[in-house]
Order: structure tokens, then sequence, then C-alpha cells
């Protein structure tokens, strides 16, 4: 990946998900922008930790419900088995929209898109279908999604 400009090197960056989550969607965020922005945490219904689908533990940095003053820059909802538990959680589908409403970075990979659509739906404004277009989305995008995400933070700053 290129070098980074300073700008987005204070960017909080949230992985939004529950049990089930695929660990390798986890893990490839982390990587790719651990040397680029603050923090890389993990949110979740769960207070402690979450197990991924392929039965590994992984720590929560943020319980839900988060703190509205909490301040972060992007959220990214993975791809996950559990995807059904977070479309039915109404701390999850809140943080999508306050998200949204914020102008926040959204990023999605697999049925993490799901969570969107489904936050997108209970928005009665007609920012709905614009919601569901600003999206970074790994499977439209593949090799791009990273810098696609870098580039959406650095517009932020």
């Amino acid at each position: 990946m290129a070098v980074v400009s300073n700008h987005i090197a204070g960017s909080i960056v949230i992985i939004l998900t529950t049990d089930g989550v695929d660990i390798d969607s986890v893990v490839a965020v982390r990587l790719a922008l651990k040397d680029i922005v603050a923090k890389v945490g993990v949110a979740a219904p769960n207070p402690d930790e979450i197990t991924s689908s392929q039965g590994l533990p992984i720590m929560v940095d943020y319980p839900l419900p988060l703190n509205e003053a909490f301040e972060f820059d992007a959220v990214f909802v993975p791809q996950s088995l559990g995807i059904d538990a977070l479309c039915s959680d109404s701390q999850a589908l809140e943080f999508i929209q306050n998200a949204y409403e914020a102008q926040k970075v959204i990023a999605c990979s697999g049925n993490g898109f799901e969570l969107i659509q489904t936050a997108a739906s209970l928005n009665e404004s007609p920012d709905r279908e614009l919601m569901l277009k600003s999206v970074i989305s790994y499977s439209n995008i593949g090799n791009d999604f990273f810098q696609l995400l870098v580039d959406a933070l650095k517009a932020r700053h």
C-alpha cells in the first residue's frame, strides 16, 4: 500500500460485529490499517469477547451501546455467521444510522452489507438510497477495498 499522509494517523476505525465473525476479515482490516490509523477496535453487543466462526476468541474493545460522544472515523461490518443477530439488535442498527448521519465512513464485506441495508430500511429520510450507495463494499471492489477505505478516511479530514 502507498504511503499515507499523517492527517489520518489519529483516526479510529470500529469493526462492528458479533459471534460468528470471519476472523480473516478482522485480521485483514487490522493489518491493512495498523500503521495508518491510531486504532482499529472491535465493537459488539457482547461486553468482553466474541467467538469467530473459526472458534477463536476476539476481545471486544467497545461494548454496545457506545456513548454518543464517542469519536471514531469509520465503521467496518465484516462477514459473519451472526449477522442476523446484529440485524435484529437495536443498538447495532442505531450505531450504523448514527454513523451515516455523522458522515462517518461505512464499509463492509460479504453479508455485513445486510446490517447496513437493515439500518437503511429503518431510515425514513430520502437519504436511504444514498446511504446504501455510499458504502464501501469489499465484495464489489476486491483488491482496491483498502485503498478506497484509506481514501475515504483522508476525505473526512
